[in-house]
């Protein structure tokens, strides 16, 4: 690559009558001078070609002999402009530094913002809501000017030793100084939220952007010492609620304080709309009228109204609502307006009876100062469920001393709008926003909160917005810091780094870094004059030398250790259209004079030797590898294999040999096939190794291979003490599973008759003993589980068998081998024979066949029932060993058939407030209600009593009663639960759907009911329940129990809860005392009526009521 003509005439070398021309590299002038030492190539003062533009670092898993030649800076043929030894240098000393920058953030942190844009902010996850947040308080001056201004009494930290990394006003601040001086496109808002205590996981939870407002500010406020104060009252006003009758001229109100109005958007079109609705009073009327103090029900009003407007305005609108689906978004969109004058509004909608809650001086005060400009509007994109937000702002002109451009924050990238585009989005509700021509098909978006800025408002000092002292220092120690990593970046950039292999090794030989513009060319011959200074090989390096020598790189998978692309006739193009970049794993090929010529890419290249017999045990391979490569096409056959083969290993071309594929354990081995036979079709693999046998009669390297796969390392244990250290037999995976036990056994010293094998303990005996160990899946590693007892034969079964009782859950009982054809009735003859001659007769046990019910186990759960003349096989699905099955203890015969299923069935006594525990029950698929109650009455004698007289006595029937169908139909309610859930009480037995109309017509099994094996059925007495007292004569329960029962007991102030579907009630009551006071919530609305000089009024009145929240 050398471009003086000096240097082509000192490429030109001859040897005999040959004259090769290559360029020449700094190795060759090195080994010229008789091996003159190697230079400093860091310091420059050395020019040669070998890496003048290369950085060659030595690799971790590099040979010892390769120099450390770290890096050359001379410049060459393919140099990148502005590519110079001093930027090399630099790039070399802070490569560490630039890496791990890159592994921590994204190399668009590296981009620098675009004159007069403001500094985006980078999103940690789920952190848009608080970048548009924070856009849009740095953009208001006097919350800028704050932050800015902050100093903290220690150098390290808070006033009170609060750690600076810790102090939320102190990272506020950095951010803030960072967002007007850093030449960064986004800088991080890491230190702020590692100041708000949060971790990793919470920078991706998305969190709304109102609720952050009021924790950041009263944090400041915390952090401040209520410094922050004065920066609040910006945006904190005042409004007062009140409630009055017009009827009686009783008028009550509270003032409270605001951060920001939140205004109803359903239904609205217009924020106007939105602000009158607001204010507008609600009359309580009907069902919902006024409770006054003498207990007097009242029509009233009731409302809020503001007392003072601040002089930044928050507008929080609720887009987001809960429905029948859950929390559902408000995507009605709502025209804003530029300028928003809430006077007017007030004055317009003002009622005319706030005059009797609030002063006419407050009134005219917020008409006069209720004029408002736009200044943000905060989007939202997406669902209720979670989107993305971003914010439109006009960005404060210091200059001017008002407000700007409108400015687009989405995250990193901050956009410049135009204003009259601004006007037609905010017109029609910032639907479908397009602020950006590659937004345009994107999601529609809403706005979420806006904020107005109090038209004439004083401006706050240019230098108070401005970042000043030590902060200043440390941006603008970033931004230098920033310009180095961006030249040591486009250093980055400009460099691939190649990983260079030798044939037949594993290991990298050298690493270069090598500008991307250098051509294959250039590279080669780097990579060989690298090659020539630290190779240990003395073959290589001669071939290397050798004028007639040839030499390519050529693309290398490591992990699959093939050889790729070898780019023939692409010399001349770049590293980077070649696709070498950034990194990149090759491998150097060199051939001498007279060698095989190279191979192209799907070429089959293998490596052959010639088999010599058995020489090592341990060693079968041959002596001697060569590789031999055929030509892709239609000569690529067995027969052009065998030909080079023999060729290469110097043995005669007629001589009869066999092409043996000698592949590793457990790959397989075998003979390639006649040499018509395409090597496609013979099942050779390329890079196979191939073993070349010219033995007499069989073939025996084919023998030994394989009797080498099949050899196989088996670990066993003792049956009597599985847990002790495992055996190890040399087994041979041709070896019949019997044939493998003898072995065993006699290593044991045991019977083999006695034993059986497994794959491990817990999978199913190896019954078939004629079979190999290879069938099974035993190979090299495997290990057998050898346990205690005969084997047993085809088709029968270990089963463990399981007691289940009432209450209790189930327990271990016994084993029992039976055969997979026995029916489910002949399994519980062998059962009562087994549990005959238990020592301890199970629970129940009479010794009758008929009283044991045999059902299937799930887990830990019990599953169906099993009819008597099914067969096992069919009744129990996977049956094998091991397979788990209940028995339960009758105390009546039963038959269980395919037509019948098997049910629980609890008692609802309502009068006790109590469900009992289920009784199972077996039942016809085909039962109708009636005959199902009929059934329940016989069993469950406590379900069938009656009515004696009309003032509910009620008793038990007697034991001849047999009631007809309709007075069962009458007598007995059911109601299907759900086997899922929470436990079934006595108010979820209340809730649900009794004696369903649908049902009564159908069978059990139809729907509605659909009753299946496991269905849960609740029955209630329906006599004792129409004869029930009224709801008001009831005894009480729950809270409003409780109340009755604490003024019984003449308590003093009791609180009592209950859970309600739609909300909480909280009864309360206490007596006459002179110290009670008003706890009031600030969680929920309260209810008209309550709250207030009216719930004191009340607790001193011993009055008991109930509140909603």
């Amino acid at each position: 690559p050398h471009t003086t003509a000096e240097h082509s005439e000192a490429g030109v070398r001859e040897e005999g009558s040959k004259v090769a021309t290559r360029p020449q590299t700094r190795a060759d002038s090195v080994l010229e001078e008789g091996g003159e030492e190697e230079q400093d190539l860091v310091s420059g003062q050395e020019g040669g070609e070998l890496g003048r533009q290369v950085t060659g670092t030595k690799d971790s898993c590099e040979p010892a002999s390769v120099h450390e030649n770290e890096c050359a800076t001379s410049l060459v043929k393919g140099q990148p402009e502005g590519l110079c030894d001093e930027s090399l240098r630099e790039y070399e000393e802070g490569r560490e530094e630039l890496i791990g920058y890159l592994r921590e953030n994204t190399a668009d942190c590296l981009s620098e913002r675009r004159q007069g844009i403001p500094c985006g902010l980078r999103n940690q996850g789920s952190t848009c809501y608080l970048n548009s947040l924070l856009q849009t308080l740095y953009h208001v001056p006097e919350f800028r000017s704050f932050a800015l201004s902050w100093h903290s009494e220690q150098s390290e930290g808070d006033a009170d030793g609060t750690p600076e990394s810790a102090c939320i006003p102190s990272q506020l601040r950095m951010l803030f100084a960072a967002m007007h001086s850093s030449h960064h496109l986004a800088v991080s808002t890491e230190g702020l939220t590692r100041s708000f205590g949060w971790g990793s996981a919470a920078a991706f939870q998305q969190h709304d952007c109102s609720e952050l407002l009021h924790i950041l500010f009263e944090a400041l406020r915390k952090a401040s010492k209520d410094k922050f104060g004065a920066v609040q009252s910006l945006f904190q006003g005042a409004s007062v609620s009140y409630i009055g009758s017009e009827e009686r001229g009783v008028w009550r109100g509270r003032e409270e304080t605001f951060l920001g109005l939140q205004l109803q958007v359903e239904g609205m079109h217009s924020v106007e709309e939105a602000v009158k609705a607001y204010i507008e009073p609600e009359v309580l009327e009907g069902d919902n009228m006024w409770r006054l103090d003498d207990g007097s029900m009242v029509t009233a009003v009731k409302g809020l109204f503001p007392k003072a407007l601040p002089p930044i305005l928050v507008l929080d609108l609720k887009r987001f609502k809960y429905g029948m689906s859950g929390r559902e978004k408000v995507e009605t969109p709502q025209s804003i307006a530029l300028e928003l004058n809430v006077g007017d509004i007030l004055q317009q909608c003002r009622p005319a009876h706030v005059g009797n809650v609030l002063g006419d001086e407050d009134v005219q005060s917020c008409q006069d100062k209720g004029l408002y400009d736009i200044q943000a509007v905060l989007l939202h994109r997406g669902t209720a469920m979670g989107g993305h937000y971003s914010c439109v702002l006009r960005e404060w002109d210091v200059a001017g001393g008002g407000l700007g451009r409108w400015l687009h924050c989405n995250d990193s990238a901050v956009t410049e709008v135009g204003e009259d585009k601004v006007q037609a989005l905010l017109k029609r509700g910032c639907v479908g926003i397009e602020l950006r021509a590659e937004q345009k098909h994107a999601k529609e978006s809403t706005a979420y909160m806006l904020v107005y800025r109090r038209r004439g408002m004083p401006a706050p000092m240019c230098g108070s917005v401005a970042p000043q002292g030590e902060v200043l220092s440390r941006v603008e120690k970033e931004n230098a810091n920033l310009v180095r990593l961006q030249r040591l970046f486009k250093v980055h950039e400009s460099l691939c780094e190649i990983k260079v292999f030798l044939p037949d090794e594993h290991q990298v030989a050298i690493t270069l870094r090598l500008p991307k513009s250098l051509s294959l060319a250039d590279a080669t011959e780097e990579v060989r004059g690298r090659l020539l200074l630290g190779i240990d090989s003395e073959g290589l390096r001669k071939k290397l030398e050798h004028k007639d020598c040839e030499y390519r790189l050529r693309r290398y998978e490591f992990f699959s250790g093939s050889l790729g692309e070898t780019f023939g006739g692409k010399e001349s193009q770049t590293l980077e259209v070649l696709g070498l970049m950034p990194t990149c794993q090759i491998v150097f090929e060199a051939r001498g004079q007279g060698e095989e010529e190279f191979a192209e890419h799907d070429d089959w290249t293998f490596r052959v030797g010639r088999w010599e017999g058995i020489a090592n045990e341990q060693d079968p391979t041959p002596l001697r590898w060569e590789r031999v490569t055929i030509r892709r096409g239609t000569g690529a056959t067995v027969g052009a294999l065998r030909h080079k083969a023999l060729a290469v290993l110097g043995m005669p071309q007629e001589s009869s040999v066999a092409l043996v594929i000698c592949g590793e354990r457990g790959q397989g081995c075998k003979t390639l096939g006649g040499d018509n036979v395409l090597l496609e079709a013979s099942g050779a693999t390329r890079g196979a190794e191939i073993v070349v046998d010219d033995s007499d009669g069989t073939c025996q390297a084919l023998e030994f291979f394989q009797s080498l796969q099949s050899k196989a390392d088996v670990s066993f244990n003792h049956p009597a003490r599985p847990d002790s250290s495992p055996f190890s037999l040399h087994a041979d995976v041709r070896w019949t599973l019997n044939f493998a036990k003898c072995q065993m056994a006699e290593m044991l010293g045991v019977d083999a008759e006695n034993i059986h094998l497994r794959r491990s303990a817990r999978t199913p005996q190896l019954k078939d003993e004629s079979a190999t160990l290879a069938s099974v899946g035993v190979s090299h590693g495997s290990t057998l589980f050898v346990g205690q007892g005969a084997p047993r034969g085809e088709g029968q079964v270990l089963l463990k068998v399981f007691l289940g009782t009432e209450g209790a859950g189930v327990k271990s009982l016994v084993q029992l081998t039976v055969d997979e054809k026995d029916t489910v009735a002949e399994l519980k003859q062998l059962l009562s024979v087994r549990l005959s001659k238990l020592k301890e007769s199970p629970h129940g046990w009479t010794g009758d066949a008929s009283l044991i019910r045999v059902r299937d186990k799930k887990g830990k759960e019990i599953g169906k029932a099993l009819c008597d003349d099914s067969a096992l096989k069919k009744a129990l699905p996977r049956l094998t060993d091991g397979k788990e099955i209940v028995v339960q203890m009758l105390s009546a015969p039963e038959t269980v058939s395919e037509s019948s299923i098997i049910i629980q069935v609890r008692h609802w006594d309502f009068e006790e407030n109590h469900v009992h525990a289920a009784r199972e029950m077996v039942i016809s698929k085909k039962a109708s209600c009636d005959e199902l109650r009929h059934q329940i009455l016989s069993v469950m004698p406590e379900v069938n009593s009656v009515a004696s007289d009309a003032s509910g006595d009620v008793g038990h029937a007697s034991e001849g009663d047999s009631p007809s169908s309709e007075a069962a139909s009458v007598r007995v309610g059911l109601a299907k639960a759900s086997a899922f859930g929470p436990p079934l009480d006595s108010a979820g037995a209340a809730r649900l759907k009794w004696n369903d109309g649908n049902a009564e017509t159908r069978a059990v099994c139809e729907a509605p009911w659909s009753l299946r094996d496991g269905s849960i059925l609740v029955v209630r007495d329906e006599r004792k329940f129409a004869l029930r007292p009224p709801p008001s004569q009831q005894p009480a329960k729950g809270a409003k129990g409780a109340v009755n029962k604490a003024r019984r007991s003449g308590a003093g102030h009791v609180r009592e809860g209950g859970l309600r579907e739609r909300g909480i009630t909280i009864a309360v009551w206490g007596e006459n005392r002179g110290d009670a006071t008003e706890e009031n919530s600030e969680a929920g609305e309260r209810v008209p009526g309550v709250g207030g000089e009216g719930c004191r009024d009340a607790v001193r009145k011993g009055v008991a009521f109930d509140v909603v929240v």
